[in-house]
């Protein structure tokens, strides 16, 4: 089985980080493959500002710093 785990947390010693951990150890154990996508650790922002709305018809469009970083 392929797993995708989702989490965000800013501290390494938190419940939510012990659970991936513990999950992750599982998954190992029985073999499965599994990726972790850590939010917080990727900075990612899930507001989406205005002026960072795409605009697909225009290539020469400027987004701001916030959304240029995440692509």
């Amino acid at each position: 089985m392929q797993v995708k785990i989702i989490t965000a947390h800013p501290r390494e010693d938190s419940l939510t980080t012990s659970v991936v951990e513990n999950f992750t150890k599982g998954l190992k154990e029985s073999g499965h493959e599994f990726e972790v996508f850590d939010l917080y650790q990727e900075r990612f922002n899930p507001i989406l500002f205005p002026e960072d709305e795409p605009d697909f018809e225009n290539p020469n469009k400027v987004y701001s710093g916030s959304h240029a970083r995440n692509r």
